[in-house]
């Protein structure tokens, strides 16, 4: 392996690291805030990431991009604690775990229908 490809994969295990460390600490966060294991905080990072792409074929700012996608993933954030945390909010924390797992398989699935079921 020449020095260009060491280097190469260096940035990519660090660039990838940091990724998966942000979703862990913004689990920690939201357990930590909400007592509540969200097994959907994934789908929020995908519909950011998925608002960001569709907003950027006009080439836009990325400045402009990343507010538009926080806003998509802050108003879905809110429509799911309306519509599925809320109404259970003094149920038992399993009770909260299978609704959030439920609530990741149908963003999930949204995504496979509306985007495409292609990886």
């Amino acid at each position: 392996m020449s020095g260009r490809e060491l280097i190469q994969q260096l940035v990519n295990a660090l660039s990838l690291g940091s990724i998966y460390a942000l979703l862990a600490l913004g689990l920690s966060v939201v357990y930590g805030v909400m007592g509540l294991l969200n097994f959907a905080f994934g789908e929020l990072v995908t519909i950011t990431g998925y608002t960001m792409y569709f907003v950027s074929g006009g080439n836009e700012s990325f400045l402009l991009m990343a507010l538009v996608g926080i806003a998509a993933s802050t108003v879905s954030s809110m429509g799911m604690e309306l519509v599925a945390f809320r109404p259970l909010r003094n149920a038992s924390f399993l009770t909260l775990l299978f609704t959030s797992f439920a609530l990741a398989q149908i963003i999930q699935n949204l995504f496979r229908q509306l985007v495409s079921p292609r990886p």
